[in-house]
């Protein structure tokens, strides 16, 4: 975390968003590969956001060495998903011509309502689970709007 992590570089993307409203009920593969990519892509720049905050504020300075290497890992994580959004923007890029798949199936086992729209433009509401609302305290990740306690 001193900072000197290579940039990152974002893949291009050929896939355009789902339009505010829209239900796709099918997707092409390469389509999905995409958007997953660029999914990646943003959680990456939020790593590396992280590791710059926390390096900027001394975190790693003041933290006891058994702290340090779980702090190293916000690095290791950066770089998995830069390399994971790379590689599903690559993929797209070779599934020509790409066959479609049903949007259904996959948008039932995500949690985060946003994340289902961006990916699949599904209505945010279809995909909110079951009991949704307040605060979480599992291992799971929380829902979109939620707050996850560590």
């Amino acid at each position: 975390m001193t900072g000197t992590a290579q940039p990152f570089r974002a893949p291009q993307l050929r896939a355009a968003r789902p339009d505010a409203g829209t239900v796709d009920a099918e997707i092409t593969v390469a389509a999905l590969a995409s958007r997953v990519a660029g999914e990646l892509h943003q959680l990456a720049g939020l790593a590396l956001g992280l590791q710059d905050a926390l390096s900027a504020s001394g975190v790693a300075r003041k933290a006891p060495d058994e702290a340090l290497a779980g702090l190293q890992a916000i690095d290791r994580i950066t770089q998995n998903l830069g390399d994971l959004s790379r590689l599903l923007a690559a993929l797209a890029g070779q599934l020509t011509p790409s066959p479609t798949i049903a949007t259904p199936p996959l948008a039932d086992g995500l949690i985060l309502r946003d994340l289902a729209h961006r990916l699949f433009g599904m209505d945010v509401a279809a995909v909110e689970p079951p009991g949704a609302g307040g605060v979480t305290q599992t291992n799971e990740p929380a829902p979109s709007g939620e707050v996850s306690w560590f």
